[in-house]
């Protein structure tokens, strides 16, 4: 049996590579895909897998039901979603996604002996990835007067609750659960700077071609924004986010420093992180 875990992050073209790539391959009958909202766009929230897990609840049964002939995919960005998204919902007495890896191993290997998993992490430099998710959770300022990523004053960047966002801290643990050799790394950025690579490292992992992946991509841009040289729309079009000020960079970028120089330095003859925006 052959299982691949696909864990985010989020905003690094997910909803692209479930709905355009895997949804179409399983239509195909080349794979298996278990991922929220795949035949229900209403689903709860509460049944989505990172969310049982969030609430220290085992994963629902049904995104565990894999087949013997196919490559099955369990696929959900918000395995590395934030403590601070998350909240808004269940509230602070929530697990940590440190600590997902181990425990979705474990249900798996509660219920499968025989067989092989992967996993694919997508990673996006922090200051793009969170001003993205600030306009993908807009909605939490506009009708809750939460803000994602500022303080009270809506001025000063708070990152309070984005531990998760220490990438190398994150892959030293997906390393250690999974193994480093089954473990496959992207970088959003790639999409920009280096296309091929990604598309045959997704193409590989689904057991398809590089072509048909590259075609998915390029026709399908699911759940984009809408962008300005000032900054984004919000998904219906209402209000224009400012793109965040270089002060605003530096400082997530120094919160994140220290774990970001040991990502660099992980992956300084495979890519160019500098480059990315890292």
């Amino acid at each position: 049996m052959e299982i691949l875990i696909h864990v985010g992050l989020p905003k690094t073209s997910s909803s692209t590579l479930q709905f355009a790539v895997w949804k179409s391959l399983e239509s195909q009958g080349i794979l298996h895909l278990n991922t929220w909202r795949k035949t229900d766009p209403m689903e709860s929230l509460d049944k989505r897998p990172s969310s049982s897990l969030f609430n220290r609840e085992p994963i629902n049964s049904e995104y565990l039901q894999f087949h013997q002939s196919k490559l099955n995919i369990l696929s959900d960005e918000s395995f590395t979603a934030p403590f601070r998204l998350r909240k808004n919902n269940y509230g602070n007495n929530i697990e940590s996604a440190f600590s997902f890896p181990r425990t979705i191993k474990k249900q798996i290997d509660d219920l499968y002996q025989d067989k092989t998993i992967k996993v694919l992490v997508v990673l996006r430099n922090h200051c793009d990835l969170l001003f993205s998710q600030y306009v993908e959770e807009y909605n939490l300022k506009k009708f809750k007067n939460i803000n994602f990523i500022f303080d009270e004053d809506n001025e000063k960047i708070n990152l309070d609750g984005f531990e998760i966002y220490n990438y190398s801290r994150y892959l030293d643990e997906v390393y250690s659960v999974f193994g480093q050799e089954n473990v496959s790394v992207l970088f959003y950025e790639q999409l920009k700077y280096d296309r091929r690579n990604f598309f045959e490292v997704l193409a590989d992992l689904s057991n398809t071609d590089i072509n048909f992946v590259s075609s998915a991509f390029e026709c399908n841009d699911l759940n984009s924004k809408t962008k300005t040289e000032k900054g984004y729309y919000t998904k219906d079009r209402s209000t224009l986010i400012p793109y965040l000020t270089q002060l605003q960079k530096d400082h997530i970028k120094s919160h994140f420093r220290s774990d970001t120089r040991k990502l660099i330095e992980r992956f300084r003859y495979k890519f160019d992180l500098k480059a990315y925006g890292y």
